[in-house]
């Protein structure tokens, strides 16, 4: 057990430098590139291309000896954000769990600038290539210098000639504990109140598992899965979304905690048959008073999000009946189409009491909870 013990330290280390040697060799390509990038095509394009560098680049640095893997979900979020991203800005809202969390959100296929510690800046060329391509930094411990860096979030969203979303961590910080998420600040949702620009939720999976708090790498498939973006109109809208999105992000990260035998390609086709997300449609978050009506459709009810779960509960009792041999009386049902339409309700009321322990097995492993309608 001790040598077992030494070994799994040892390969965690080996894992960990050879991490640390593909970033080192990594920045030492982006720094010149990004910055002949910035310097002929602007800030958006320097960006993008310090993102495939660096985050592609250190995913797959570390997938080819087989450590980590990582891919952006394909939600209705995702092709709208192909749509309009370019064109529109957001402010990018996702869990923190990692120090690699960057690199995942770097998927996301719209123009996009980091908060980030005003320290790493510092850092030799990793931390250059950082500031060359406009990413904000922050002094978290100085008020004055929090609020001049939200100043400059501001103007980057409300840039007319290229605006340029901004990725804010609503909990401040990496969650020691992940995936349990920390208290979420309100920076992020006053940011998008202020800026008019809609918060686009995002949920980080298994990040945490890549690269946890310590800092030593470690083998995980790595998500990040899209919400629809929000509108933050007003100051009572700000604890309302702010705790629905929390509220999405754990549903979410329970699920593949919960999957079965760790099965996570199975919860993600479920999310992907579900829509992905409890929240409403794009054009009713971002679009014109025309396409959205007069109704109050920017925030969302918590019924929407009751009854998304509900998808997924029903889902999983069809799938139960589909493999639970029938009863007997269900199987003369069957043979008399008739007396089977005439009582539909009966006949589903005997078919969920036959499968009602396997159907409650089944939602504590998938992590889903019944809400009330």
């Amino acid at each position: 057990m001790a040598q077992r013990s030494w070994l799994s330290r040892t390969l965690g280390v080996v894992r960990t430098c050879f991490f640390y040697v593909g970033i080192g060799s990594l920045s030492l390509v982006a720094f010149p590139l990004c910055t002949g990038t910035r310097l002929l095509f602007g800030h958006r394009w320097a960006k993008r291309l310090h993102e495939i560098i660096l985050g592609y680049g250190s995913l797959m640095w570390m997938g080819s000896i087989g450590l980590w893997s990582g891919r952006l979900v394909e939600t209705p979020a995702v092709e709208l954000l192909r749509q309009e991203g370019w064109r529109r800005s957001f402010v990018v809202a996702p869990n923190h769990a990692s120090f690699i969390d960057h690199c995942l959100v770097s998927y996301l296929p719209i123009p996009k600038k980091y908060l980030t510690k005003q320290s790493y800046f510092s850092l030799p060329v990793f931390g250059w290539s950082q500031w060359i391509v406009g990413d904000i930094g922050v002094d978290v411990a100085s008020r004055e210098s929090r609020a001049l860096s939200l100043q400059a979030c501001d103007a980057m969203l409300k840039s007319s000639s290229a605006p340029s979303s901004v990725v804010i961590y609503p909990e401040g910080t990496r969650s020691p504990d992940a995936p349990a998420l920390r208290p979420f600040r309100d920076g992020a949702f006053r940011l998008a109140l202020s800026s008019g620009s809609p918060v686009l939720p995002c949920v980080l999976v298994n990040t945490y598992r890549a690269m946890p708090h310590g800092m030593r790498a470690g083998y995980a498939e790595m998500l990040i899965i899209t919400g629809q973006p929000l509108r933050v109109e007003s100051e009572e809208d700000i604890p309302r979304v702010r705790e629905l999105v929390r509220d999405w992000m754990a549903f979410i990260l329970e699920l593949y905690e919960n999957a079965p035998d760790g099965d996570i390609e199975a919860v993600t086709a479920q999310i992907e048959r579900c829509a992905g997300v409890p929240l409403p449609p794009y054009h009713a978050a971002v679009g014109t008073p025309a396409e959205t009506g007069d109704l109050p459709m920017h925030l969302v009810d918590l019924e929407v999000f009751g009854a998304w779960r509900q998808a997924l509960v029903t889902e999983a009792v069809s799938k139960v009946l589909e493999e639970v041999e029938p009863e007997p009386a269900l199987v003369e049902a069957e043979s008399e189409p008739a007396s089977a339409e005439a009582e539909p309700e009966s006949a589903m009321a005997e078919a969920e009491a036959s499968v009602g322990a396997t159907l409650s097995k089944t939602v504590v492993e998938t992590g889903i909870e019944t809400v009330a309608e």
